[in-house]
């Protein structure tokens, strides 16, 4: 097959066009997720698909509970502010997810 790379800005676009046009399903796989500004833009996404009925599924792997702001939090116990910021982006992270059950996305945990 052909395999095209993307910067991180061409894929959201493409991943945003690609949901509005889904029909029968739209299912995404991500290692880990935050609630940033960019997987903000595609949890909206898969809401606005769900909404229009469109077999919607989010699956992402546990290490989203191990990372905040994109480094491993190897050691949070440590530093009380490592921490705090840590506890902070998780539950963060389980806030978004609960948003995208209520709006009718399955999400499963790996």
């Amino acid at each position: 097959g052909k395999y095209e790379l993307m910067s991180p800005y061409d894929f959201l676009n493409q991943f945003i066009q690609t949901a509005r046009r889904a029909k029968d399903r739209l299912y995404v796989q991500a290692m880990y997720f935050e609630d940033d500004h960019v997987f903000g833009t595609m949890a909206n996404a898969l809401k606005q698909s769900a909404k229009r009925l469109v077999d919607t599924r989010l699956t992402f792997d546990y290490f989203t509970f191990m990372v905040s702001g994109g480094r491993i939090n190897y050691f949070p116990i440590l530093s009380t502010s490592d921490r705090s910021y840590s506890d902070h982006k998780q539950a963060r992270v389980h806030t978004l997810t609960r948003e995208l059950q209520q709006a009718g996305v399955r999400v499963t945990i790996t």
